[in-house]
């Protein structure tokens, strides 16, 4: 909450409108949780047996949003624009919808393989999964975000 009052990301938010309003912060932000009210959450697939995902934990609807401009060097150089990346492939790879959230542990060493890179050669892995996931073995620790 106090990143958030703080507007430690509001760098990262582009303001959009919508039917007339602005719309510029993170909306999934619940300032009034506390730990005592997510653990008495019940859990959203209980089918799954030690099922964990409840509201408390899930994404929200609007979670994940992006933008990113995939250009050739040339336009950007046009444009004016920055180039902090480049793309090198893709990998896709599945998993159990009750393992949502993992398939970055498969997809990472897929796409090395195929383009021949390691692990060392990434300078920033940009993964958007839950952070203990991220961690895996597949990535190199300090360079998830």
């Amino acid at each position: 909450m106090q990143a958030l009052a703080d507007g430690a990301f509001a760098e990262e938010i582009l303001p959009i409108e919508l039917r007339g309003t602005v719309l510029s912060v993170d909306d999934t932000v619940r300032p009034n949780v506390n730990a005592e009210g997510l653990v008495a959450l019940n859990p959203a697939f209980p089918e799954w047996g030690g099922a964990s995902t409840t509201a408390g934990n899930a994404s929200g609807v609007g979670d994940g949003a992006g933008l990113c401009i995939l250009t050739t060097r040339e336009r950007a150089k046009v444009e004016g624009y920055d180039v902090l990346a480049k793309f090198v492939g893709t990998a896709v790879v599945g998993v159990e919808p009750r393992h949502m959230g993992i398939a970055p542990i498969y997809a990472i060493p897929k796409i090395l393989a195929q383009t021949g890179l390691e692990k060392r050669d990434i300078d920033i892995y940009e993964v958007r999964v839950f952070s203990p996931l991220c961690k895996h073995e597949a990535l190199f620790e300090e360079r998830v975000r």
